[in-house]
């Protein structure tokens, strides 16, 4: 009687599952011969090398897949292609700047399968830093993976700023900053500090990270789209935002301490290299063309790069947010091409080809065994010794520490330096005035993308 109770269930529980259950796509036939797998990158010079080395190595290692790598454009060339493409038009993998990858991943029809999904079907376990998961996961899932990893910072010539007594790895807040640009002046320089921050907001936002401050509601837009800034809350945020532009005000009027902000950041380098500039707000990704313009210049010396330090002195600094380009893996209608785009994907992060690319670029790796290889350790000690400075305090950064992605971001960075070049031409203008447009205009960016996306 038991067997027989036993076999009716099992036979009700299956007819259960037919009736309720998701019938599960069967795996197509694999096509006879090689599929070619296109990768869509804005990647140029050393490290699309990389790159292609990476793509000739893959086809050389096994006969499924042929990588076809190449330059696609610009960010924002690869978007249009992406969004003009039909699927099946669409390269297999394409590459993201890490502000775009928020609208790629808030679009509601999705142009990319999330790379969590190839990883759950084999159980496949990544060692990508733990502060980069942030920028790339949804609710805990991977939506894409960086390609790059760079750090918002500060590069000091170590010589000078210690004759002036000033140590530039102590320089733990932009209110400190300020302090060793009053030493640098009273030496006798002038000109010596490039203020990038003056024409980029990533500044502000890391700073703002660093300090542990959220500048969106929305879990600073990682529990949705924002609905909000809170630049103007009444609070930590609005206190340190302040504290930021009257940083801004404060070395603008001195008039001659900071080198012309609009100046590209490659003539920047070559000024710092000759050391006519001291100080110099950058991406930790600039790092081998200050080694390589250094050694050439004739007269090397010695310099450091410091990650981002907090707004507020006396502020403890809570960790680094880093982000970088990304890759994703395109839907494209078609199984093997998408399971061709998830092996060269997970090639890229052989510790082999992340060093290459991390040394090529001047990125640090993106993993933990990336960065523990045998050549990066060689490149840190003989090249950029500030890298170790760089990955400590990625890795020493607390839970929940994370720069906004989101979607508008691009008009939000257009609102802020416009607010910069008021601070540039106007010695009126506050920073009070600076907290009050920035607030407006991200908020009314936040009102048309959350109006144009059906949100409200």
């Amino acid at each position: 009687m038991k067997k027989v109770l036993a076999l009716i269930l099992a036979l009700v529980m299956a007819l259960s599952l037919v009736a309720c259950g998701e019938k599960q796509p069967e795996t197509p036939e694999k096509p006879e011969g090689p599929i070619t797998i296109k990768v869509s990158t804005a990647q140029k010079g050393d490290g699309f090398t990389v790159l292609t080395d990476a793509a000739a190595a893959f086809n050389a290692s096994q006969s499924d897949y042929v990588v076809d790598l190449y330059y696609g454009g610009s960010y924002t060339e690869i978007m249009t292609i992406m969004q003009t493409s039909t699927e099946a038009d669409r390269p297999d993998i394409f590459a993201s700047s890490g502000n775009d990858t928020a609208l790629y991943i808030a679009m509601e029809d999705k142009m990319y399968i999330p790379v969590q999904d190839f990883m759950d079907a084999e159980n496949y376990e990544d060692t990508i830093i733990a502060s980069l998961r942030a920028n790339y996961m949804r609710d805990g899932k991977w939506q894409c993976w960086p390609l790059g990893n760079t750090n918002v910072g500060q590069y000091y010539n170590t010589n000078v700023l210690k004759a002036a007594g000033v140590d530039g790895s102590a320089l733990a807040s932009y209110q400190e900053i300020y302090d060793a640009c009053e030493k640098l002046s009273a030496a006798g320089y002038k000109n010596f500090y490039y203020c990038r921050a003056l024409t980029h907001f990533d500044w502000l936002n890391y700073a703002l990270t660093a300090q542990g401050i959220q500048y969106y509601d929305a879990e600073n837009g990682r529990a949705g789209i924002p609905t909000k800034c809170l630049y103007d809350d009444g609070a930590d945020c609005q206190k340190a935002t302040t504290a930021f532009f009257q940083f801004l005000i404060d070395v603008v009027k001195k008039g001659d301490w900071i080198l012309d902000p609009t100046i590209s950041s490659s003539d920047a380098w070559v000024s710092f290299a000759a050391q006519d500039v001291l100080m110099m707000d950058g991406y930790v990704s600039g790092a081998n063309s200050i080694v390589s313009l250094v050694g050439d210049s004739g007269n090397p010396f010695p310099w450091t790069y410091e990650v981002s330090p907090v707004v507020e002195a006396g502020k403890p600094n809570k960790g680094q947010s880093p982000g970088g380009g990304a890759l994703f893996i395109a839907k494209t209608g078609d199984y093997w091409r998408q399971q061709g785009a998830w092996e060269f994907m997970k090639y890229l992060l052989n510790d082999d080809v992340v060093c290459d690319y991390a040394m090529a670029t001047g990125y640090v790796p993106i993993t933990t065994t990336g960065a523990e290889t045998a050549a990066y350790k060689e490149y840190i000690k003989n090249e950029f010794p500030s890298a170790a400075t760089v990955i400590a305090a990625q890795d020493a950064t607390e839970e929940g520490i994370a720069y906004a992605p989101v979607p508008f971001s691009s008009t939000v960075n257009t609102a802020y330096k416009d607010i910069c070049q008021k601070i540039l031409a106007d010695p009126s203008y506050t920073a009070e005035m600076a907290v009050a447009e920035l607030t407006q205009k991200t908020n009314e960016a936040i009102d048309l993308y959350r109006l144009t996306e059906g949100l409200d």
